[in-house]
């Protein structure tokens, strides 16, 4: 069980950093031209806030478990 958790919580993780630092890289005009039709909903500072929060996301479910800091979050995340 212990492997199963660090397969999903890895995989989980690489696409929140995938998916956070497209954000954080990209200006909001291209990422809306590349299809994330939703950005044009919000300036450009909500656009990167969301990017930080999902490579905090990413953070938050590999940290606890490696530092074995309150382990039983990444089951929970």
């Amino acid at each position: 069980m212990n492997i199963a958790l660090w397969i999903v919580a890895g995989l989980l993780a690489v696409g929140f950093v995938a998916s956070g630092g497209q954000k954080l890289t990209q200006s909001k005009e291209r990422l809306v031209a590349g299809g994330s039709w939703w950005a044009e909903d919000f300036g450009t500072s909500g656009v990167k806030t969301i990017g930080l929060l999902e490579v905090a996301g990413a953070v938050g479910l590999i940290l606890p478990a490696l530092l074995d800091i309150a382990p039983v979050l990444v089951g929970l995340a």
